[in-house]
């Protein structure tokens, strides 16, 4: 896996790397090992990479599990995970609740994010009348309600939707199930409280502060988060990127992998061309849809 943070490898030795470091945070009901695929490629680029799971008590690598569990505790955490690596900037890459985390991050401490990549995510995960590109409350409570009856049956029902209907008679849909078991148990009172910060946060009014640049990268498929929602953060961020994959689902960096890592790819290379030019305000990008 290379130079990889989960190997506990010290990634502010900036020397052996192109970029400041890339911090890929998972979603609900998964862990770090989400993000395998992704971490060995660009680890393989020579950017250093970390990896840090937020929902397990105990892990091999960083972590930063609380209790509880809060969009500003774990920022709070992410913070001091940063400021124990020494960290002076970073690219923030999140998947579903891992973007609203990233979010939340780069409005609260603007001065340490260079870039937010934003997948499958989502400002306000639960549907009213103010925002109906969302899912509706009692889908959640129903989600929450399984998984206290029945762990296996909530989770199988749940992964079911992170995939496309085109996507799910693809052999690769097999290899990907093996990625989102989880080779640690999460306890229950982790997923409870994930699953409160989904129904309960609404992060919209943070959206016109976010300074850095964003890459919204979203499948049209995707049945957990609305793509609308993915055109609400175009639009609100003021300087976002909008890439939208046609008949995919929740998860385009394992169904559509190679694409994905070069949308990031190219990404991150206009942002770190712009940064040799030494340009003011060099991590800041025009919106526009690419």
């Amino acid at each position: 896996m290379g130079r990889c943070e989960r190997s506990g490898d010290n990634v502010s030795q900036g020397k052996y790397f192109r970029s400041a470091p890339l911090i890929f945070l998972h979603g609900w009901g998964s862990t770090a090992k989400i993000w395998q695929r992704q971490a060995t490629y660009f680890t393989a680029t020579r950017r250093p990479v970390l990896v840090p799971d937020y929902l397990l008590q105990t892990c091999r690598g960083p972590s930063f599990f609380i209790t509880p569990l809060t969009l500003n505790n774990l920022t709070d955490e992410l913070f001091a995970l940063c400021r124990r690596r020494s960290l002076a900037a970073v690219h923030l890459i999140g998947w579903s609740l891992g973007g609203m985390i990233a979010l939340k991050f780069a409005f609260r401490f603007p001065d340490l994010v260079n870039s937010i990549t934003l997948v499958a995510t989502t400002p306000k995960f639960v549907a009213d009348d103010s925002f109906p590109d969302g899912i509706g409350r009692g889908e959640l409570r129903l989600l929450r309600s399984r998984l206290l009856r029945d762990r296996l049956f909530a989770f199988s029902s749940f992964h079911q939707l992170l995939f496309a209907d085109q996507e799910l008679s693809e052999p690769l849909v097999l290899k990907i199930r093996d990625l989102l078991k989880t080779d640690q148990p999460i306890s229950d009172q982790a997923l409870v409280e994930g699953l409160n910060i989904l129904e309960d946060e609404d992060l919209r009014p943070h959206l016109p502060y976010i300074k850095s640049p964003a890459l919204i990268i979203h499948g049209q498929k995707d049945r957990l988060c609305p793509v609308a929602a993915a055109h609400y953060l175009h639009q609100q961020i003021p300087c976002s990127q909008l890439r939208i994959l046609p008949d995919c689902g929740h998860i385009p960096f394992l169904t559509r992998e190679e694409e994905f890592n070069q949308i990031l790819e190219e990404f991150l290379q206009y942002l770190e061309a712009k940064a040799s030019l030494g340009l003011k305000d060099s991590l800041r990008i025009n919106n526009a849809d690419q």
